[in-house]
C-alpha cells in the first residue's frame, strides 16, 4: 500500500514503514504581517480606469525610464555586504541575540553612515550646480558633464558602496534631464534635488532592515498593489494573481521600485504641496513593514533543533512542535489561511508529533545521526563529533516539519475543509518532506529522490541554519549537446554560460555541489558560508544555476534531485523560492572571466540575451540585443573580413535574435518582455510576460517582429553599422548592446486593446500587419539598458 494512504483505525503509514496513531493537541496561535501600499493616490486610485486617470500613463513611462537592472545588482550586493559585516561583528548565540539587537542596529547604521553622507553631499552639489543652469539653453551633453563632475566625490569608499552610489546618481541625473525637458511646468530642479535628500536616510534604513532580517519576505507585493490600483481589482483578487510560492528573503530590488516612485512622484507633482505629500507617502512606506517577522523563523528553527535534541527517550515532542508552528505560519504567504483553521493546525501538530516520535531521545535518534554520517557528513564539516551528529539529526527533523507545514499551507481551501482530503494530502506532504531531509537509506525505495546514499543537510551545523546542501558531490561529463538542452537563469542555455563565463566550448568534466534554499536563504549568503567548509568553493553566488528536474536528469542522471519552480524564479539568482534547488559547477583548469567593471572585484561576464519593450505612450517597440564578449568578438571578426561576410554576419545576428524573440514571446522567461502600459502591473522583480496576450496575438506578434528584424539586419546592415559594431567590440567594456527601435509600429492599438481586456479578431490581426515601421539602430559598447 502507498505510504500516503490511510490504514485501518486511523493509522497513518510513515515513509519509514511503520503505522502510527495520530492524537489531538491544542491549536497553535499565529500572527499575520500586513503591508501598506507604496503608491501615490494621485496616480493610482482604487476603482479608476486609465481613461479616468490619463497621468497614469505618464507615471508608468517615467518609472520604466528610471528603472536600472544593474542597480538591482548593486542593491543586492550592498545588502549582502552589510549583512556579512554585521554577522562578523555579532557572532552571538540564540540566547544573546535579543540583548545585542540595539547594538547591532547602531553598528550597521554607523557602517552605512559614510555612504549616507556621500549620497547627501552629491545631491547638495547637484542642486548647487542646477541653480546656475539655463534650462532653455543647456544641452544634454553639457548637463551630463556638469552632473557627472559634481557627483564624483573625494571620499574613499568600498567598491560595493561606489556601485550603489553610481546607480543612485545615475537615477538622479535622469530625473534632472527629464525635469529640464519639462521646465516651465514643474518645480525648479534645484528644489527637487534638495527634497530628494530626504529619501537617502529611509532608503539606507531599508537596506539596514533587510540586512538584519527585519523585513518579512513577500511575493510580488508591488505587483499586487499595482494590480489593485490600476486594474480596479479587490485586494483579494490581486493577491490571487500571485502563485503560492514563498520567497526566502526580501528582494532588495523592491527598494529600487520605492525609490523610483519617490523620484517620479516629485518630478510629476503638480505643485509643491502635492510633491511633499507624495514624498511623505513613499518615505512612510520605506519605514513600514518593520518587525521581527523574517528573523523569528530562523531563531525558532534553531530553538526547535535544540529542544528536540534535548528530549529523552519516549518524551512527547508535541509541546516542542506547538512552539515551532507559530513561527512557521507567519513566514508563509498563505500562513493566514492555515492559521485561521485551528482544527487543521491541531491535526497537523498531532500528526507531526507522532511521525517524529520514533526519533526522539538519544537511543532512537542514534540510527538517524549515524545514517547522516554515512551519507557524507564528513565532506561538509572539519570534525564530526557526537554533538555535530546530534545536531544534524535534529536539523533533519526540523526541516521535515517545516517543509510539511509549508506544503500544507499551500493546499486549496477545499482540501483544508475536507478531513479525508486533508489526511491524504498531509500524508503525501510528509512523505515528500521526509524524502527531502532524511538520508536515502532510511527511506522506503519508492519515496527516494535518488539511489545515491546522500542527504540534504541543514547548514551551517553551528548557529542558525541558512540553507541545505546535498552531502555528496557529483562528477558530471557535460557535452555541448547536453548543455544546449539545460536552461539556466533567464532562459540562457548552459552551453552559452560555459562559453561566456568559463571559456569552455567542448566536452568538459565538472564537479557539482547541490544546494536547497530555505526561508532566510540568499545565494550570496550560501556562497559566504561555503567558504568556511572543507574543499571551499570559491565561486560567486551568481555562478549558481537552477537545479530543475531536467537539469538534474541531463547533468547527473538524477531527475528526482531537481525541483520544479514557477517561471518567475527562473529569472535571476537574486530572487529565491523556499525549496528551490541549485547546482554550482567547479571545472578544473578554468575560472570565470572577470570584466573590467567589477562588483566586489569579481563580476562575471554576461551571456547574450534579447529583451523586448512595448512603450505605448511613446508608440514604439524597443528590441535590445546584448551580445556577450565572445559573440561580440566573433561578429567583429566577420566585420573585419568585409562585404564577403555580410550574409554570414546577418545570419549570425538573426539566429540570436530569432531565439531571443521566440523565448520572450513564449511567456516562459520573465523579464524578457515588458509592456509599459498603465493597465499592466509594473513589477520589475518578477517581470511581465507575453502570456498576458492571447495566443493568436502572440503568434502574430512574434512573426511580425521577426520579419521586421530580419529586414533591419539584412538591408545594408554591414555597410551602415559595421564600423560602429567593430569599434564597440574593441572597447574594453564587456560585450556590445544593439538597440533597435521601431517607431509607430502597426498593431500597437491591437496590443493596447488586448491589455485592456478586449481580444482582437483574426481579421483585425490581418489588417493590423501593415507596412514595416521605421527602424533606428544604436550600437554601444558594454551592457546598456
Amino acid at each position: 500500500m502507498s505510504t500516503s494512504h490511510l490504514s485501518a483505525g486511523n493509522g497513518l503509514q510513515t515513509p519509514f514503514g511503520e503505522s502510527l496513531v495520530v492524537g489531538a493537541t491544542e491549536p497553535a496561535q499565529s500572527a499575520v504581517l500586513a503591508g501598506t501600499s507604496p503608491f501615490v493616490g494621485e496616480y493610482y486610485s482604487d476603482g479608476r480606469t486609465d481613461e479616468d486617470n490619463p497621468r497614469a500613463a505618464e507615471m508608468v513611462e517615467l518609472l520604466d525610464e528610471l528603472h536600472d537592472p544593474e542597480f538591482d545588482e548593486a542593491l543586492y550586493e550592498l545588502v549582502d555586504d552589510v549583512r556579512q559585516a554585521y554577522e562578523q561583528q555579532f557572532d552571538v548565540g540564540l540566547q544573546d541575540r535579543s540583548a545585542h539587537e540595539a547594538a547591532a542596529e547602531r553598528f550597521v547604521a554607523s557602517y552605512l553612515s559614510g555612504l549616507q553622507e556621500e549620497a547627501e553631499r552629491g545631491l547638495d552639489a547637484m542642486a548647487h550646480a542646477a541653480e546656475g543652469l539655463d534650462p532653455a539653453g543647456v544641452t544634454q551633453r553639457e548637463l551630463d558633464g556638469l552632473l557627472g563632475e559634481v557627483a564624483t566625490g573625494a571620499a574613499a569608499l568600498s567598491p560595493v558602496f561606489e556601485d550603489f552610489l553610481g546607480g543612485f546618481f545615475n537615477k538622479v541625473k535622469k530625473v534632472v534631464s527629464k525635469g529640464v525637458k519639462l521646465i516651465g511646468k514643474f518645480h525648479p530642479i534645484a528644489i527637487i534635488l534638495r527634497k530628494l535628500k530626504k529619501l537617502v536616510r529611509p532608503l539606507l534604513n531599508r537596506v539596514l532592515r533587510m540586512a538584519l532580517d527585519k523585513l518579512p519576505p513577500a511575493l510580488r507585493p508591488a505587483a499586487s498593489q499595482l494590480a489593485t490600483r490600476l486594474l480596479g481589482l479587490k485586494a483579494e483578487a490581486a493577491e490571487a494573481m500571485a502563485p503560492n510560492t514563498q520567497l526566502t528573503t526580501v528582494d532588495p530590488g523592491q527598494v529600487q521600485q520605492e525609490l523610483d516612485l519617490g523620484l517620479a512622484s516629485l518630478l510629476l507633482a503638480a505643485d509643491a504641496t502635492q510633491g511633499d505629500v507624495a514624498l511623505a507617502e513613499v518615505m512612510s512606506e520605506m519605514r513600514s513593514a518593520d518587525g521581527q517577522g523574517a528573523a523569528e523563523l530562523p531563531d525558532a528553527r534553531e530553538r526547535f533543533i535544540n529542544e528536540i535534541t534535548e528530549l529523552g527517550d519516549g518524551e512527547d515532542p508535541s509541546p516542542v512542535i506547538q512552539n515551532f508552528l507559530p513561527a512557521i505560519l507567519p513566514a508563509l504567504r498563505l500562513g493566514i489561511q492555515l492559521a485561521g483553521r485551528p482544527k487543521v493546525v491541531n491535526f497537523l501538530a498531532g500528526y507531526l508529533a507522532k511521525m517524529i516520535q520514533r526519533f526522539v531521545g538519544p537511543a532512537l535518534r542514534r540510527p538517524l545521526s549515524q545514517a547522516i554520517v554515512d551519507a557524507g557528513l564528513r565532506l561538509m564539516t572539519l570534525e564530526v563529533t557526537e554533538a555535530t551528529q546530534t545536531r544534524a539529526a535534529g536539523a533533519a527533523v526540523a526541516g521535515t516539519v517545516e517543509d510539511t507545514v509549508r506544503q500544507v499551507a499551500e493546499l486549496d481551501e477545499a482540501v483544508l475543509d475536507s478531513q479525508p482530503l486533508l489526511e491524504a494530502a498531509l500524508a503525501e506532504a510528509f512523505d515528500g518532506a521526509a524524502a527531502a531531509n532524511f538520508p536515502t537509506q532510511l527511506l522506503l525505495p519508492e519515496l527516494r529522490e535518488t539511489d545515491v546514499n546522500g542527504a540534504w543537510v541543514l547548514l551551517p551545523l553551528r548557529g542558525r541554519p541558512r540553507y541545505k546542501r546535498f552531502s555528496q558531490i557529483f562528477d558530471a561529463r557535460i557535452t555541448p549537446r547536453t548543455a544546449r538542452h539545460v536552461k539556466t537563469f533567464g532562459g540562457v542555455s548552459l552551453d552559452v554560460v560555459l562559453r561566456d563565463r568559463y571559456g569552455v566550448t567542448g566536452p568538459v568534466t565538472a564537479r557539482a555541489r547541490l544546494y536547497e534554499a530555505i526561508p532566510g536563504s540568499s545565494l550570496a549568503r550560501v556562497a559566504a558560508y561555503e567558504q568556511e567548509l572543507p574543499e571551499a568553493n570559491t565561486a560567486a553566488w551568481s555562478e549558481m544555476q537552477p537545479l530543475t528536474p531536467e537539469a538534474a536528469g541531463l547533468l547527473f542522471g538524477e531527475p528526482g534531485l531537481g525541483r520544479e519552480i514557477p517561471t518567475e524564479f527562473m529569472a535571476t539568482p537574486r530572487t529565491v523560492a523556499a525549496g528551490q534547488r541549485f547546482y554550482q559547477l567547479a571545472i578544473p583548469g578554468t575560472g570565470a572571466a572577470p570584466t573590467r567593471s567589477t562588483v566586489r572585484g569579481r563580476q562575471l561576464r554576461r551571456s547574450t540575451r534579447l529583451s523586448v519593450s512595448f512603450r505605448f505612450k511613446a508608440d514604439e517597440i524597443r528590441v535590445r540585443l546584448y551580445l556577450s564578449e565572445a559573440d561580440a568578438q566573433a561578429i567583429a571578426a566577420k566585420v573585419a573580413r568585409g562585404s564577403s561576410e555580410a550574409a554570414a554576419l546577418a545570419r549570425m545576428l538573426f539566429v540570436r535574435v530569432q531565439a531571443g524573440v521566440q523565448e520572450a514571446m513564449s511567456g516562459r522567461f520573465p523579464r524578457r518582455i515588458r509592456f509599459v502600459h498603465e493597465s499592466v502591473p509594473q513589477d520589475y522583480q518578477q517581470g511581465t510576460t507575453a502570456s498576458r496576450l492571447p495566443e493568436p496575438l502572440r503568434r502574430w506578434l512574434c512573426r511580425t517582429l521577426l520579419r521586421w528584424l530580419h529586414a533591419t539586419l539584412t538591408a545594408g546592415f554591414l555597410e551602415q553599422h559595421g564600423r560602429r559594431l567593430a569599434d564597440a567590440a574593441a572597447n574594453a567594456a564587456d560585450g556590445v548592446t544593439i538597440l533597435i527601435t521601431f517607431a509607430h509600429p502597426p498593431g500597437m492599438k491591437l496590443i493596447d486593446q488586448a491589455l485592456r481586456g478586449r481580444l482582437p479578431s483574426l481579421a483585425e490581426l490581418v489588417l493590423g500587419t501593415g507596412a514595416a515601421p521605421t527602424a533606428t539602430t544604436v550600437i554601444t559598447p558594454g551592457h546598456r539598458r
